[in-house]
């Protein structure tokens, strides 16, 4: 829980020392006991795609219209509609 709150105090005011530490305590979690792993995997992946991306910009080679949706989740699948020629 020590990690949870120093990095919502580092997000709030901007801290990256209190992120970094946050992210530390993450580690030592980790290290105690692997229950803790889904926290710091889920704190982890907010930062990547929130939290950084906010703090300088959103980088031009994400455009929106190229996230990943519907079949393209699926392994084999291309996220392309299925074609009606192959049907014919």
């Amino acid at each position: 829980m020590t990690m949870v709150g120093f990095y919502v105090a580092g997000w709030r005011e901007g801290e990256p020392r209190k992120t970094l530490f946050a992210f530390v305590c993450g580690a030592a979690a980790i290290l105690t006991h692997y229950s803790a792993a889904p926290y710091v995997l889920f704190l982890a992946l907010h930062y990547l795609f929130f939290v950084l991306p906010a703090g300088r910009g959103r980088p031009a080679s994400w455009p929106p219209s190229r996230w990943p949706r519907g079949s393209s989740w699926r392994p084999g699948s291309s996220g392309r509609p299925p074609s009606t020629e192959a049907a014919r």
